[in-house]
């Protein structure tokens, strides 16, 4: 009996690990950082700067290709890149040919993406992004606070773009908390 129920736990054990060299893959393990950092959209204004070498700076938009130009080096890809990602392509290419250890720095000059306000405020709706929002900021744009608004219940909801995530999280906000490009700040009514 001990021998029978010895060889099916090696068996089940076999094919587990059958599976995984198969190929089956376990669902992630973490979802993705609500604080990942900001990945440049089309239709930002990108600044590329290169220390002590302004023949390669450069002010640009990526649009539909997602692109940008910087002089005397060519396209580069730069939607869907951090700042900190686009200046390390760039430094690569300077590094292959054209300068010893540069310092590149790229900067998100405006931002193309809105943030929206919804609840018990005076104008709810979409708004214009701009570096350094709060949520205070965000519902002072949006005219404030009505009678009814409960601002400590406040929300924000925060898109997620990596694979295998929630679509969006929903995060407890206080007034300091900062707006990314995207989110809704959500004011809720007052039970009272």
């Amino acid at each position: 009996m001990v021998a029978v129920t010895a060889g099916r736990a090696l068996a089940t054990i076999v094919v587990t690990l059958s599976a995984c060299a198969r190929g089956a893959t376990a669902p992630p393990a973490t979802r993705p950082p609500v604080d990942a950092p900001y990945r440049i959209q089309r239709g930002d204004l990108v600044h590329v700067r290169v220390y002590r070498h302004p023949e390669f700076d450069a002010s640009a938009r990526p649009w539909t290709d997602g692109m940008i130009s910087v002089p005397h080096l060519g396209q580069f890809s730069a939607a869907g890149l951090t700042p900190e990602g686009l200046a390390d392509e760039i430094r690569k290419k300077l590094s292959a040919g054209f300068l010893q250890r540069p310092y590149v720095i790229v900067t998100v000059e405006e931002y193309q993406g809105m943030y929206y306000v919804m609840g018990e405020v005076q104008k709810p709706g979409a708004f214009r992004y701009a570096d350094g929002l709060t949520v205070r900021k965000a519902i002072a744009q949006a005219g404030g606070l009505t009678e009814r608004a409960a601002p400590d219940r406040t929300r924000i909801v925060r898109p997620q773009s990596a694979a295998g995530g929630a679509a969006e999280v929903t995060l407890e906000a206080q007034m300091d908390s900062p707006v990314k490009p995207n989110d809704t700040v959500l004011v809720p009514v007052s039970y009272l």
